[in-house]
């Protein structure tokens, strides 16, 4: 079969990026030493995720070995044996959910320390560095702060102590 297209490769790139006069500002670069905090602060959270996924994928595989184990016995049937099993697998999710969100406090009260040392506001560091998305782990960090309620705002004075970032309980006033 023949291609029908006469342009050239080059000619529909160009066609498809725009005007050349666009492309040829280069792009707004941020601070290097804030893209390597960030990109830091987003591999330890990105690790902390996979651990966790990798303690939900032991849990599973414990389940199915158990049932492989078990196949074709009458315990397999009893439904202790699977209310034991579901509530093991629910505690495993509930302690792994904890394990991340305590790392995710802990990024983002070093999140505020490194904003309080260079003077700057957090979102200012947050819209800087997600803007093009390359930083998912980074924005998670954020993400589980706003749904805890937790207030980001460094104050720029030295004087001023960082509000710690830990979760407002009962017994605290916020």
């Amino acid at each position: 079969m023949k291609n029908t297209d006469t342009q050239t490769d080059a000619t529909s790139a160009e066609s498809k990026m725009g005007d050349p006069a666009e492309t040829d500002s280069p792009p707004a670069r941020v601070n290097p030493a804030h893209e390597e905090f960030v990109s830091e602060v987003d591999r330890q959270f990105g690790r902390a995720y996979s651990r966790a996924g990798l303690s939900v994928l032991a849990a599973l595989a414990l389940f199915l070995g158990l049932t492989v184990t078990l196949f074709g016995t009458e315990t397999l049937g009893m439904a202790r044996l699977w209310i034991g099993v579901v509530l093991v697998f629910l505690v495993s999710l509930f302690v792994v959910r904890i394990f991340v969100v305590r790392r995710a406090l802990d990024l983002l009260a070093k999140i505020q320390h490194y904003c309080l040392a260079n003077q700057m506001h957090i979102a200012t560091l947050r819209s800087e560095q997600t803007k093009n998305g390359a930083y998912q782990f980074f924005t998670s960090v954020f993400e589980v702060a706003e749904r805890r309620g937790i207030a980001m705002d460094a104050p720029l004075t030295p004087e001023a102590p960082a509000p710690p970032a830990i979760e407002p309980s009962e017994d605290q006033e916020t």
